[in-house]
């Protein structure tokens, strides 16, 4: 199979999917099917390990497969249909045919414009503005984004926020939204007060199209015959739901079943160990509502009352922006739900940047069309702009400072713990080279841990204000720490509280396969696989233990104390 088969298909499609609206044509013309099914809720755990589930209403699951997902899905036995309405012709979507088209904010770009506004945004603002690429699509699209900060060329101690649009490449409002605030922080810095703020006082990243390859599946010049899922090769197991693609805390590595990464992914990856994102967000469609972590964990984030407040502001300030208070009511009457109790799904981005990047991300769904036509693009952009500021503008809050040693000043890597609070990899680390640490927090009182390995560590009592920044720097001494164990091999790896009473917490950014406690004589006592932060050691007496914990094939060994 080669790509001209694709574009053939391309220019016959609206007579195809007339003609031969079934699983196997659309498979053969698109490498991927969009069917809906029924289903219990209690299933949809299961039925998302082997499909990309989309949505679930009323009892019927909206779900995407390439042919060997859906190969496993019609095992299963259950009746499905293609979602006929989302084929079935409807009226072209009217591309732009040069970069001053794009200021209407009415048309979609093609490739090459886009690449042209990108460039036209990092040239005419070149000291606010720098282009940059993330990556290469197998078709060779560039994975743009811009930086946006009053120092582009430098990298200062301030929080880094990072913004992606179209990981599913129908999903189309997310790029142009993200287009048209770049658009808004260029053109109104220095006159705008809270943009300029945040430009001054943040490092902005905006990918608009993070999945151009879906995008643009059959042609650069049209996103009329977008698809969902990206690629990495002209077969048909070459075809990724780049948002199920991330490694998982619960599912693993590989939690769609697949052998490897996208591009997309691993670039994503690579740029994100590149960087210190403190927050971020990534823009879909196909529902309207704010989707806050985790997508993978039943247990609510340990900030879930931080995030439950960001998200209604977020949907108070969109409504606001359109005058519609129906807006991002279509599933959930308040606007915004945490990912699991919607559905389940694994390897989402939302929570490999929650878990293992330390970040607080949140997937926002903008319009219930994925594929929105022309004339809502100027209303749906517009109201998006708002709270998508607000929502930037929470990085500059919270509690944040540089952890220092005490005698040479030079930053240290810290764990910031939040005592009797923190669990499932909510706590954060301090940055080098700068020892700076930005912890998001709902307003309250709140005890405070710094840990570094061969330091002393320091606890402070905290009161958190919403919307309000609190400064706090420290200065740790170096010395023998009896209350925690950052294991001297693997300066990844950290175990707190120690001595612990319950739940032992299990830092770092790695993912375990398994974990042994053993006694001082060396009888196993516990033995866990797949372990996901913590884990329960109330039932042991007191007294010191071993522990050995396995990671890529690596075991490694340490001890804690129970009380």
């Amino acid at each position: 199979m080669n790509k001209l088969f694709f574009v053939i298909v391309a220019l016959l499609f609206p007579l195809l999917v007339f003609s031969q609206m079934d699983a196997k044509s659309i498979l053969m013309q698109r490498g991927e099917l969009y069917f809906r099914f029924q289903i219990a809720p209690e299933r949809l755990n299961e039925i998302s390990r082997i499909v990309s589930i989309d949505g679930y209403r009323n009892g019927t699951c909206y779900a995407y497969a390439n042919v060997q997902e859906f190969a496993e899905f019609r095992k299963l036995g259950i009746d499905c249909e293609p979602v006929r309405e989302y084929y079935e012709a409807k009226d072209e979507l009217q591309m732009a045919e040069s970069l001053n088209d794009m200021f209407s904010w009415n048309v979609y770009p093609t490739y090459s414009i886009y690449c042209e506004m990108m460039q036209y945004f990092a040239t005419t603002y070149p000291e606010i503005c720098k282009l940059d690429t993330i990556g290469t699509s197998y078709s060779g699209y560039k994975l743009l984004v811009v930086k946006i900060s009053d120092n582009v060329n430098a990298d200062e101690a301030e929080p880094e926020f990072f913004l992606g649009g179209q990981m599913h490449g129908d999903e189309l409002i997310g790029g142009m939204v993200c287009l048209r605030l770049i658009d808004k922080f260029l053109r109104d810095y220095g006159t705008d007060q809270e943009v300029t703020y945040l430009v001054n006082n943040m490092e902005i990243f905006i990918n608009p199209l993070s999945n151009p390859e879906g995008t643009y599946f059959f042609t650069p010049d049209s996103v009329n015959n977008s698809i969902r899922y990206t690629r990495d090769g002209e077969e048909w197991e070459n075809f990724y739901d780049i948002n199920r693609n991330f490694p998982d805390a619960n599912a693993g590595e590989h939690p769609d079943g697949s052998e490897s990464y996208s591009i997309e992914t691993e670039a994503f990856m690579q740029y994100a160990d590149n960087h210190h994102f403190v927050m971020s967000a990534n823009l879909h469609s196909g529902a309207e509502l704010v989707n806050y972590p985790f997508d993978t964990e039943q247990a609510l984030p340990a900030d879930d009352a931080w995030w439950q407040m960001v998200s209604s502001e977020y949907v108070a300030l969109a409504r606001q922006a359109c005058n519609d208070p129906s807006y991002m009511t279509g599933d959930f009457p308040n606007g915004y739900t945490n990912g699991y109790a919607w559905y389940t799904i694994t390897g989402s981005r939302q929570d490999y940047m929650n878990y293992f990047k330390h970040c607080r991300e949140v997937t926002l769904e903008l319009s219930m069309e994925k594929r929105l036509a022309n004339d809502l693009l100027p209303s749906y952009t517009s109201r998006n702009i708002p709270p998508m500021m607000a929502y930037m503008n929470r990085a500059t809050k919270g509690l944040r400072g540089f952890v220092t040693d005490s005698l040479t000043g030079e930053p240290l890597r810290a764990m910031v713990f939040v005592n009797g609070h923190d669990y499932f990899n909510s706590h954060v680390y301090s940055f080098l080279p700068t020892g700076e640490y930005y912890r998001y927090l709902k307003a309250g009182h709140y005890n405070v841990s710094f840990y570094v390995d061969g330091y002393i560590h320091k606890t402070f009592a905290v009161d958190i204000a919403d919307g309000e920044a609190l400064p706090l720097d420290v200065q740790l001494v170096q010395g023998y720490d009896p209350e925690t164990i950052i294991d001297n091999n693997d300066e990844a790896i950290s175990l707190y509280p120690n001595p612990v009473v319950d739940n032992l917490f299990i830092g770092g950014d790695k993912h375990f396969s398994s974990l042994e406690i053993y006694d001082i004589s060396g009888k196993l006592l516990l033995s866990k696989r797949n372990v996901v932060g913590f884990v329960d050691v109330s039932m042991l007496p007191h007294g010191q233990y071993l522990l050995n914990l396995v990671s890529d094939g690596n075991i490694i060994k340490t001890k804690f104390m129970k009380m």
